[in-house]
């Protein structure tokens, strides 16, 4: 028997340890509001600004530019894009929205009060996603880079690889600066990938699967497309293409600590109730009993559900007959 030679020992752990690499964790969601959004705009770009949602349309023939009540979806401001190009994503910065465009090769820039156009700006590949991290641009064009730019000229400043592991990630598209990382549509995908701006390594993934009913939708066009992000309030919204909703949504790690829940609720002896709460998509979550609310004596073995990051059910068919009884909501972890 030939000695286990160290070379071999290290590229077998370099081997194995590839084989077994940790997934990117991965991050859920709970549905916290619903906005009505035009269904029939084609969302390319999505920002939050003041109050407002700014949103740019694509396809050849209604591409534009639009300042949206959110409570409402009305639109309040309105710029339309000449016929001969395909809207895509936008972003403002210092006063000015940038607005990409597909195959046209041009940046269109505008006052980010009037809507008038300033300038219009030229690159040399596709036009996706676009965002800013208060300095550069930051832009996506389908395949798997991130590119940086300087928000006067235009110009390429440099550009990372999006990589999942050891696997690169194609297909980016609408592009929102969070918390210093580049949150990415990914195209045909319903998730969204958290990318360290510096490296190009997919931090984590939001998984936002089943967030809008099939059913509401028009087609094989109505993907997820569209982050929004409130800075000042730490909301998030999303939206999709010929969308009927907006979504302003909390996201939770699978991985981490369940969330808690704080809501009780006093039960009548013997009358049956629904007990409706918020979830979070594939957390499990039953009820718990007890005599008081001091949170030492729950005790469980109640009614069990998986949460569909909405507002969900536990249905109570008849109360224990014991006195002062209370019940509250423990969450046991992902499904």
């Amino acid at each position: 028997m030939h000695p286990f030679s160290p070379l071999i020992f290290s590229a077998f752990l370099c081997l194995f340890g590839a084989v077994i690499r940790a997934q990117t964790p991965e991050d859920t969601y709970q549905v916290i509001n619903s906005f009505p959004h035009n269904a029939s705009s084609f969302t390319q770009g999505l920002i939050y600004h003041n109050g407002f949602i700014y949103e740019s349309r694509g396809l050849y023939g209604s591409s534009g530019l639009r300042k949206l009540d959110l409570e409402t979806g009305a639109t309040l401001q309105n710029r339309v894009v000449g016929s001969s190009f395909f809207g895509e994503g936008m972003t403002l910065l210092n006063g000015k929205i940038y607005q990409l465009t597909w195959r046209e090769r041009t940046a269109f820039v505008y006052d980010a009060d009037t809507f008038d156009l300033l300038d219009a700006l030229s690159y040399t590949t596709e036009g996706w996603g676009l965002t800013h991290n208060g300095q550069e641009l930051i832009m996506s064009d389908g395949s798997q880079y991130l590119y940086f730019r300087d928000p006067e000229t235009f110009a390429e400043l440099r550009r990372v690889a999006v990589r999942d592991g050891g696997s690169l990630v194609d297909d980016i598209n609408e592009l929102e600066y969070i918390h210093g990382e580049v949150w990415a549509n990914i195209w045909l995908s319903d998730r969204i990938a958290r990318i360290n701006p510096i490296t190009g390594e997919v931090n984590r993934w939001v998984d936002l699967t089943d967030i809008i009913d099939p059913s509401l939708l028009s087609g094989s066009q109505s993907l997820l497309n569209g982050i929004a992000y409130d800075a000042a309030t730490d909301r998030l919204f999303v939206t999709g293409k010929l969308w009927p909703t907006l979504f302003e949504v909390v996201t939770h790690p699978l991985d981490g600590s369940p969330p808690s829940t704080t809501l009780s609720l006093p039960a009548t002896q013997g009358v049956p109730f629904d007990f409706s709460f918020p979830t979070f998509r594939d957390f499990r979550y039953r009820l718990v009993t007890a005599s008081d609310l001091s949170g030492a004596t729950w005790s469980g073995g109640g009614a069990l559900l998986i949460g569909t990051g909405y507002s969900d059910t536990l249905s109570v068919v008849s109360a224990p007959s014991a006195s002062n009884l209370f019940y509250s909501v423990e969450t046991l972890g992902p499904n």
